[in-house]
C-alpha cells in the first residue's frame, strides 16, 4: 500500500493519495500526523480512487472515535473524498462518522469534481481570513 499526503500550510490544504491495500494503520497514521502538525483544520483532499480498503467494521468504529478524541474543540476543515472503485462498508461507515464530525464533508466519484469543490472554501477561507 501506498498512502501519501502533501501538506501545505500556506494554502491551508492537504492532499492525499493512495493506492493499493488501505488499512487502518495507514489512516490512523494519516491522523496522527495531521493532528500533530496542528492541521486538522485544513481542507483535505484525498484520492482513494485507487485504494482496495482492508478495514474492518470494528476498526472502522475505532477510526471514528480516534477523530472525534483528536478534533477536542478543533473546527474540522471540508473533506472532499474520492471513494474506492471497489468501495467497502466498514469503510463507507467511517466516513459516515466523520460527516457527523459538524464541517462539510463529500463523497465523489470524480477527482476534478473533487478538486473544485474543496477549491471553492479556499476562496471563503481568503475571504474570511483576517486583514
Amino acid at each position: 500500500m501506498a498512502f501519501h499526503w502533501h501538506i501545505d500550510s500556506k494554502a491551508k490544504l492537504i492532499l492525499g493519495s493512495a493506492a493499493g491495500v488501505l488499512t487502518s494503520s495507514d489512516l490512523l497514521n494519516y491522523l496522527k500526523t495531521i493532528a500533530g502538525v496542528n492541521a486538522l483544520e485544513y481542507r483535505q483532499l484525498l484520492d482513494l480512487s485507487q485504494a482496495i480498503p482492508e478495514i474492518t467494521l470494528t476498526e472502522a468504529v475505532e477510526i471514528g472515535v480516534r477523530i472525534r478524541m483528536l478534533r477536542g474543540d478543533v473546527v474540522a476543515g471540508p473533506a472532499a473524498i474520492v471513494m474506492p472503485k471497489e468501495q467497502a462498508e466498514p469503510l463507507a461507515r467511517m466516513l459516515g462518522i466523520m460527516a457527523m464530525a459538524h464541517h462539510p464533508l463529500r463523497l465523489f466519484k470524480d477527482l476534478e469534481l473533487a478538486k473544485k469543490w474543496i477549491d471553492g472554501f479556499a476562496t471563503q477561507q481568503s475571504a474570511n481570513a483576517p486583514g
